[in-house]
């Protein structure tokens, strides 16, 4: 009994330390061609969407962040949508034709990697000090909402 005692607390305490985790800071270009850094934003919340316009989940999902996008102000939090297409053409069209009016990054490899994405949608909520204080692998939506209505 000891022992499933002490691996459910070693569990717990890597789920929390993983869960209050810095963000990786990333250097990009969005799909407009302006040049952004998550390190930018230190003050804000930034809402980390991993995304691709063949995932049927992820477009299922793109009512949900607008309502986010309407609810709260960029001043409060600022949204960043990564793209993992095979081409940025595919997502410029998506992006437009769905009025996704957050900013986009297109980068398949490089920031998925940096955060671990192994699957989309992938969603993180970074705080203001850089912290990661939400993801959709260890969170639902309404602990989200939550998180976003203390803003």
């Amino acid at each position: 009994m000891r022992k499933i005692c002490a691996l459910f607390v070693l569990c717990c305490g890597l789920l929390l330390t993983a869960h209050a985790q810095k963000a990786p800071n990333f250097q990009a270009a969005d799909v407009n061609g302006k040049s952004i850094q998550l390190a930018d934003y230190k003050g804000k919340y930034v809402l980390l969407d991993f995304w691709a316009t063949w995932c049927h989940p992820c477009m299922a999902k793109v009512p949900f962040l607008k309502k986010i996008r309407s609810k709260y102000p960029e001043s409060k939090l600022v949204m960043i949508g990564i793209n993992l297409d095979d081409s940025k053409a595919a997502a410029q069209r998506t992006i437009k034709a769905k009025a996704m009016n957050w900013t986009h990054i297109y980068d398949p490899r490089i920031i998925p990697g940096t955060y671990g994405v192994n699957y989309i949608p992938m969603l993180y909520l970074i705080d203001p000090k850089g912290k990661i204080v939400y993801n959709n692998d260890r969170q639902t939506e309404a602990e989200l909402l939550e998180i976003l209505d203390q803003l």
